[in-house]
């Protein structure tokens, strides 16, 4: 299951909150990609290190390209309609997508690792359940 693989990689030292969701995403659906692919989340973790916009939103995007976005990856009809999927789902659960506005939503003793990638997490793994049964439909 998707929680369970991101919970994995969010234990992981070597990556970031962006990186520990598409860790997760190649591994749980076993997508054939280049490993080198893991270099390109991490300038976005911490809110693309400035606390700005949350890095594992950003990691939840790049993760729906690699999985739905092969044939055509600049056609961006399909892409399109499945981004705004997922923002439908996170605008349910959250308000902000600001790392730091994120990060006062935890308990100082806790990390966002253990906490937002996890929540944020459900709305990804919601998104490719969904998309999954509409193509296989």
């Amino acid at each position: 299951m998707l929680q369970d693989m991101i919970a994995k990689h969010a234990k992981r030292k070597d990556i970031n909150c962006a990186g520990s969701i598409v860790a997760a995403v190649i591994e749980e659906y076993d997508l054939k990609v280049d490993p080198t692919v893991l270099d390109a989340p991490s300038t976005m973790g911490g809110g693309m290190n400035i606390e700005a916009f949350c890095g594992t939103i950003t990691g939840c995007i790049m993760a729906l390209g690699l999985m739905f976005n092969k044939d055509r990856p600049y056609d961006s009809g399909n892409m399109k309609r499945i981004t705004q999927d997922f923002w439908e789902e996170y605008r349910k659960q959250e308000e902000s997508v600001i790392c730091r506005d994120l990060k006062k939503l935890k308990r100082e003793d806790e990390s966002c690792m253990t906490t937002t990638v996890p929540r944020i997490a459900l709305v990804l793994q919601t998104v490719i359940e969904r998309e999954l049964a509409r193509k296989n439909a």
